[in-house]
């Protein structure tokens, strides 16, 4: 199922659950599950890649789909520690999702640090900046400030953002 987000640059963060993403005639919508005993999603894959209209991002779980905010912000600073971060492009763009999870029960990374966004022309980097106390944060540098739009899928569970061209 697609959803369209209408995303504005300062605005309130907008949340959605993972039922909220799902509709009755979507079997493809991703399904509430539990992911692990404590039932935090275990992300296990982000990537890029590029379409003929639109830069795709991708984060996919192990099973379950975690909530997500998605948020224009005109800086981004890691949790904890409070440092910037840094990122190519132009406009700045952050996942937030939980609970989730970027390591598995013996601390071993289950998710890359970063997808390589070379030959896209929205999408100037990404990159997981936290993973902290149950929950995961991706940060998108985009070459402009574009609203994407966002699907969840299943079978894996999915977070897709299309980025427009």
């Amino acid at each position: 199922m697609l959803i369209l987000l209408a995303l504005l640059a300062c605005a309130t963060p907008q949340a959605r659950t993972p039922s909220a993403a799902q509709g009755a005639e979507a079997p493809e919508a991703a399904q509430p599950l539990e992911a692990t005993a404590d039932g935090v999603a275990v992300a296990t894959d982000l990537r890029v890649g590029a379409h003929r209209d639109y830069d795709r991002v991708v984060i996919a779980f192990r099973s379950g789909l975690p909530s997500y905010e998605l948020s224009f912000v005109d800086a981004i600073k890691q949790a904890g520690s409070g440092r910037p971060v840094e990122l190519a492009g132009t406009a700045r763009f952050l996942i937030t999702l939980e609970p989730a999870s970027g390591h598995g029960d013996d601390g071993a990374s289950t998710v890359p640090a970063s997808a390589a966004a070379s030959g896209l022309k929205t999408v100037a980097e990404v990159r997981l900046i936290d993973d902290y106390e149950g929950q995961l944060r991706f940060a998108v540098g985009l070459n402009a400030q574009v609203e994407p739009e966002v699907q969840t899928l299943s079978d894996p569970p999915r977070l897709v953002l299309d980025f427009p061209r």
